[in-house]
């Protein structure tokens, strides 16, 4: 079979549709087997839609949740993916790959889809991410659940993600999402690192000029070249996907270039240098010795979906924001006990006038003498 033809199908077996969650809402559920004959339908002018969705708004989520039947479809924005990663599932007692999707509708609003199991590991991260935004996708046979207070979508075993579908709702999202200033600005935020994904290789062979190229190997021999320039000496250069978190969220981060070199406090080549790795997914102890610890990421959202960072801090309370430099990056508050702290202890006053300079050389000549006086009469008191 071949998706987008249409088929006459024979030899099939046919039985009441009585799953607890169904793919459409049809009294029968077809069975194929060996036997089963599939023939195309030579005539194109079918009448049969290529695709027949089960929309549904973002805020008609909640009234579905408690009796859903149905398995729904969603369509909207892909603002951020999470890729593959490993978490402890606790009803199946073992761990178990996990892959989330923002989606923002025309509202700006979002919903979570979490993709498990096999549907995660096949989940083409790179593919979404090659395509020139904004990427728009329907999401199908979900499965709707709450998660810590809020309203998130479970893949199922039938889920599938199509990609910028011919459905009506396209041109209106593809203007609303194309625009000039549909740009996310940087934000910084205080989290933990929780792990490191090993989907793929901590680093990568980039071009010596234009270090975010990724080399790739000619045809029919060992020399490697970008798109932009011919054969190069590969440069390894860090590609790691962290995942941080607070007592409530958690996000998957692309450490690169600087910021990387910052967090784990050597190049990529020095990494490499240091000792031999078994395969190209096993982390360095230096990338490793950072899981558990706290850091301040500046963090630049992508268009495509990727959480870029652009600079780490291994102490937040030393992090001292620069409006002129970053206008738009929003800083956590200071604790109040450290803005207390630092009221009382920062009295030194950036500007003085001459008279406080005048008064505060006779205070300190005053405190001199007096402290004379009393270390003569000392020791005069002690010659007695």
């Amino acid at each position: 079979m071949e998706e987008g033809r249409v088929y006459d199908i024979f030899r099939c077996h046919s039985r009441e549709n009585d799953f607890p969650f169904k793919v459409i809402d049809h009294e029968a559920h077809l069975s194929f087997n060996r036997k089963t004959e599939f023939k195309q339908v030579k005539d194109s002018s079918s009448p049969i839609p290529r695709y027949a969705f089960n929309l549904l708004e973002f805020s008609e989520l909640e009234d579905k949740k408690e009796d859903q039947i149905v398995l729904i479809d969603v369509y909207g924005c892909v603002k951020s993916i999470m890729p593959e990663s490993q978490v402890f599932v606790r009803n199946k007692g073992k761990m178990e790959s996990k892959c989330e999707i923002t989606l923002e509708n025309l509202r700006r609003e979002d919903v979570r889809i979490t993709l498990w199991g096999d549907n995660a590991r096949q989940f083409d991260v790179q593919a979404v991410q090659n395509r020139s935004p904004p990427i728009l996708a329907v999401f199908t046979s979900l499965r709707i659940t709450d998660f810590q207070q809020r309203i998130t979508l479970s893949g199922t075993n039938h889920t599938c993600m199509i990609v910028d579908p011919q459905i009506p709702q396209r041109q209106e999202y593809r203007k609303e999402f194309s625009k000039p200033g549909d740009k996310s600005k940087p934000v910084c935020c205080s989290a933990e690192i929780a792990r490191f994904s090993t989907h793929n290789s901590w680093w990568y062979n980039g071009c010596p000029i234009f270090r975010k190229q990724q080399l790739r190997q000619k045809e029919n021999s060992n020399e490697m070249s970008c798109n932009e320039h011919e054969t190069q000496q590969p440069l390894p250069c860090y590609r790691v996907y962290v995942t941080i978190g607070d007592r409530e969220n958690e996000a998957t981060l692309i450490v690169m270039g600087k910021a990387a070199e910052q967090l784990f406090g050597n190049t990529c080549p020095e990494l490499l240098n240091k000792r031999q790795y078994p395969t190209t997914q096993t982390l360095p102890k230096e990338i490793e010795d950072t899981i558990g610890q706290q850091y301040l990421f500046e963090i630049q959202p992508k268009s495509h979906g990727e959480l870029i960072v652009k600079s780490v801090s291994p102490d937040p309370q030393n992090f001292v924001a620069v409006p002129e430099q970053h206008p738009t990056t929003a800083t956590p508050d200071r604790p109040s006990t450290e803005r207390k702290r630092t009221v009382e202890t920062s009295k030194k006053a950036l500007f003085t006038t001459e008279q406080q300079k005048k008064s505060k050389r006779q205070s300190q000549h005053q405190g001199t003498t007096s402290s004379s006086l009393e270390s003569e009469q000392h020791e005069t008191q002690t010659s007695r």
